[in-house]
């Protein structure tokens, strides 16, 4: 290519002679565009961007900035870098539209298999995926030098970024998954950014953790397993198609499952040092950002199922961070400034990550159940007698203190019995008055909370129940027929089981499943109350399976569906 031609060909554009020009650029823009000629031509572009005044040539730059340079040689690469970063420096005006066409290119059109234009067809799905990380690694290091040029194009990078995600439900999966993999790359070289894209991530997470219930979930699992049987008894001797077992049936919850393990290994990249060491300073940090936006996105959000567990996981990798989560809630919790219905969210969490998280031992359950009885004691003696009746919407929050409470003791009461002055810990609690106050929370509570953790209050006479819950019991047979019973608390566990397959291995040994010991001792004394005559129900014998007895069923199916299982992992 001649010297200066390009230099030419830029000043007859102006001219009014534009075919030398664009006959430039369209051999430029072709997949067959050899190295050394392209690299001509961006060599006396990056020489000659003083002349690309956005008045004449914003086209011509839109059509340059269409050029697949990120997948050729070293020298095309360098060359390409350097135009854009002199572009916007000479011409701040560009900085949008440089930076739109980086972003684009953070969801290739034909997906991970053909990311990459000019790959081998030979290469394997791996190689094109290598192959395409490589050259997004070209595209962030030019963003990273236009944000370095142009240090104001942070807050434009961010309405980009937001502007051009992908439709969640975009047809090729890896599509949506490489966007966010590739907007979360950015946030290591623009962190004034990363709290907009982590919420922007989050919010596409909860639009589809709010679709996949986990009714829904384990509905279409059911289903898919269903009709496997089916298959199997019509064509015996028919070799069954392969059925990746990794996947879940529910495209929502599929899609989820992906962005959740996304953003997991994210959050290990950020707070692990390459020796895997923990990095303090960074995980502190992106705690409180996840923390921040828990505040504003995930808790205000009702049946939100898995989005949670990032705090759950990142809240595991520190005892103090378990421990900070654990008291920003409950500060929440007895704020009386605080909307109520948030106030009941925030116990709801706080009593499902006290009983699931693995991490938080059973000092400090017993501590938060301490905190939860002082405080339930001083809503008794301070409440108005003339307000002391079976009032959820105005006790709503003091009913929930007090079933969290229940439900806690009941799930990990085996540990609380065997720590050192169990007999001290549980007599400070004063149980009794808590169940014999005139607010009745034995009436109010969820009744398979209330019955399992009359059971085990009665086994080691720690209070006294059961003539409370007879009496409550007499008090709803009159009612009419539309009426089925007083009305009870919202049974709302937001860590009950992890369903969702994949990621479900950053999770499971983080996490705690219910031992049924209070199920059996409701089993016994149901059978001590039975008449002699009545035949023994074979069914109400408990499984060594979990999640499969009736008995078993009753306690933890009755909360939640997702109590019947336990997380994934450990089915």
């Amino acid at each position: 290519m001649e010297k200066n031609s390009v230099v030419s060909a830029l000043l007859n554009y102006v001219k009014g002679e534009q075919r030398e020009l664009d006959l430039l650029i369209r051999r430029l823009q072709l997949t067959e565009c050899k190295d050394k000629y392209a690299a001509d031509v961006l060599l006396q572009m990056k020489d000659s961007v003083s002349l690309l005044n956005p008045d004449c040539f914003s086209v011509v730059v839109q059509e340059l900035l269409k050029v697949s340079w990120f997948n050729r040689s070293a020298e095309v690469v360098k060359l390409y870098h350097s135009f854009i970063v002199n572009l916007v420096s000479a011409h701040s005006t560009y900085t949008e539209a440089v930076l739109t066409s980086m972003v684009a290119l953070f969801m290739p059109k034909k997906g991970v298999t053909a990311a990459v234009e000019g790959t081998s067809q030979e290469q394997t799905d791996e190689d094109r995926q290598k192959s395409y990380e490589a050259a997004m690694i070209h595209v962030h290091n030019a963003i990273a030098s236009v944000l370095k040029a142009v240090p104001s194009a942070g807050h434009m990078l961010s309405s980009i970024i937001h502007d051009k995600f992908p439709y969640i439900f975009h047809k090729d999966a890896s599509v949506v998954e490489m966007y966010i993999q590739n907007i979360l790359y950015v946030t290591k070289y623009c962190p004034p950014i990363r709290s907009q894209i982590l919420s922007l991530v989050i919010v596409k997470m909860i639009n589809l953790d709010t679709r996949a219930s986990r009714e829904l979930i384990e509905e279409a699992n059911e289903t898919d397993s269903e009709d496997e049987e089916l298959f199997d008894l019509e064509a015996d001797a028919t070799p069954k198609e392969h059925v990746d077992e990794s996947r879940n049936k529910l495209t929502e919850a599929d899609r989820l499952d992906t962005i959740m393990c996304v953003m997991f290994n994210y959050i290990d990249s950020v707070c692990r040092n390459p020796d895997s060491s923990l990095n303090w300073e960074a995980t502190k940090k992106l705690y409180l950002e996840l923390l921040s936006l828990f505040e504003k996105k995930i808790l205000p959000t009702d049946e939100c199922c898995h989005t949670q567990y990032l705090l759950f996981y990142i809240c595991s990798l520190k005892p103090s961070l378990a421990d900070g989560f654990m008291d920003y809630l409950w500060k929440k919790v007895k704020n009386p400034n605080e909307d109520k219905i948030y106030r009941i969210y925030a116990i709801s969490y706080l009593a499902s990550f006290v009983v699931r998280a693995s991490y938080v031992s059973v000092r400090s359950a017993a501590d938060a159940i301490t905190l939860f009885c002082e405080w339930i004691h001083r809503y008794i003696s301070t409440a108005s007698h003339n307000s002391m009746h079976n009032d959820i919407a105005h006790h709503g929050t003091f009913y929930s203190v007090v079933q969290a409470v229940f439900y806690i003791l009941a799930f990990r009461q085996k540990e609380f019995l065997e720590m050192g002055k169990a007999n001290a810990f549980f007599l400070s609690l004063n149980l009794q008055t808590i169940v014999t106050c005139r607010l009745n929370p034995l009436r109010v509570c969820q009744p398979v909370i209330t019955r399992t953790f009359a059971s085990f209050v009665r086994k080691h006479q720690l209070a006294f129940c059961d003539a409370i819950i007879e009496r409550n019991n007499r008090l709803t047979v009159p009612i009419a027929e539309e009426v089925s019973g007083p009305p009870h608390l919202e049974s709302y566990f937001p860590f009950d089981p992890y369903l969702l397959i994949r990621s479900s291995v950053k999770v499971a040994d983080l996490y705690r499943v219910f031992d049924g010991t209070a199920i059996i001792d409701i089993e016994l004394n149901k059978e001590q109350d039975e008449d002699d005559f009545v035949q023994e129900d074979n069914s109400m014998v408990v499984d060594d399976d979990f999640g499969k007895s009736p008995a078993e069923a009753a306690f933890l199916g009755s909360i939640s569906p997702g109590f019947n299982a336990p997380i994934h992992s450990l089915r």
